[in-house]
């Protein structure tokens, strides 16, 4: 977990978490708080629930999360109409770290709910002055933010203001509060999205650790790197156009392939271990993985003489090489040391067998790569969360496979 948000409602938390999912990073919106966890998301997003809680249940809320859990980041989303318990929200967010520092901006210049000179305005009106004002829930008591945060909360509130002040004088001020050992919350007006995007770059780069907190516009702007997790590429076709495909991507500096000895594969107990043991080893650096049969013509022309050894007809022996491939995948995909961004499967009677092994019971269809290439996922399994595409043997570009890294890295 890189960034730890905590939201008192659950719309709020999914609009907060559409941007870094829409950046490919990778977010969970948990319902309610789990400390057993065990999710490997860069942003975990906790819904409260606490809006219209009392301020001490809201702020017992806060309390389970950071006892429980110390991430690298926090982010207190705000509702940018300053309902709630926004007072008390901050006060434990800063007493239960060694957080000094809670920098706040609720504005969301985009859904025209602005900061200027202290006061909330909302298309223009004041907010005292809008229909937040008489939310039957959480009703608003004043326009002026210092106001609603010292409402619930005897932590000293101070202003500020991105355009009226240097950046420097800014850096020197809040410096010397933090001199001053005692906790303390800033809240900054904003009328516009580059004054946001000013308040996180300023709060990224402070030195001090702090509580940022704001609206699920301000939250867009916190920089999360992406993470590409390798994508398993189970190939098990012997068409000439699936070779190509797969010698498309053998310059890959991220790739790494490893050929089937069918032969070793069916007859080999040691085979399958060592296999999966080279395959993590690669997974350890991040690589992306493909695991192919031998579909050259040297390798088609000796199946009649191992279907013969093995006493084997051709459908038989390549069920049985389908099904070894599936556990093969099945081993890798349960490792709990790795995450996958895709699997992609191309092959029919290995792909069923992949999803029998993983006790799929449907394909979630959600589009297509390219003709003949759909994308979609296998719900109710333990890798529900991840893109699982699937391809006929002579389907898709030579390039496909590059296509299919470009498509889930996009």
């Amino acid at each position: 977990m890189e960034l730890l948000i905590m939201a008192d409602d659950f719309t709020g938390a999914n609009d907060t978490g559409a941007h870094f999912a829409k950046n490919g990073i990778s977010t969970d919106v948990l319902l309610h708080w789990q400390s057993s966890y065990t999710g490997h998301a860069q942003v975990v997003i906790v819904n409260t629930d606490s809006r219209a809680m009392t301020i001490e249940n809201a702020q017992a809320k806060i309390n389970q999360i950071l006892n429980s859990v110390i991430p690298n980041k926090i982010y207190k989303k705000l509702d940018s109409t300053l309902r709630g318990n926004i007072g008390a929200e901050l006060e434990s967010c800063l007493m239960a770290t060694e957080c000094k520092l809670a920098i706040v901006c609720p504005a969301y210049p985009k859904a025209n709910r602005i900061i200027d000179q202290g006061i909330c305005y909302v298309n223009g009106k004041p907010l005292l002055e809008t229909e937040f004002a008489t939310d039957p829930k959480t009703p608003i008591i004043s326009s002026y933010v210092k106001d609603i945060i010292h409402a619930q909360t005897a932590i000293p509130v101070i202003a500020m203001n991105m355009v009226q002040t240097k950046l420097e004088e800014v850096k020197d001020e809040i410096a010397q509060l933090c001199q001053q050992n005692q906790k303390t919350i800033i809240f900054f007006d904003a009328c516009s999205e580059n004054e946001l995007k000013q308040i996180v770059a300023l709060a990224q780069n402070l030195e001090e650790p702090l509580i940022l907190a704001g609206s699920a516009g301000l939250a867009e702007y916190i920089e999360i790197p992406s993470k590409h997790h390798p994508i398993l590429f189970v190939v098990a076709s012997i068409s000439e156009i699936t070779t190509k495909k797969t010698q498309w991507l053998e310059h890959h500096s991220q790739v790494k392939q490893y050929g089937i000895d069918a032969e070793k594969l069916l007859i080999d107990n040691n085979y399958s271990h060592h296999l999966v043991q080279q395959i993590t080893q690669s997974l350890d650096k991040n690589y992306h993985v493909v695991i192919k049969t031998d579909s050259s013509l040297q390798a088609r022309q000796a199946i009649p003489e191992l279907s013969q050894k093995l006493s084997l007809n051709r459908t038989a022996l390549g069920e049985q090489i389908s099904q070894k491939l599936a556990e093969i995948t099945h081993r890798i995909l349960q490792q709990q040391n790795y995450q996958f961004s895709a699997l992609f499967l191309t092959g029919g009677d290995m792909a069923i067998s992949v999803a029998n092994t993983l006790g799929v019971s449907h394909y979630r269809i959600q589009g297509k790569i390219e003709h003949g290439v759909p994308y979609g996922h296998f719900p109710n399994t333990s890798i529900e969360h991840i893109p699982v595409i699937t391809k006929a043997g002579g389907f898709g570009s030579e390039q496909l496979l590059q296509k299919v890294i470009d498509f889930i890295e996009s």
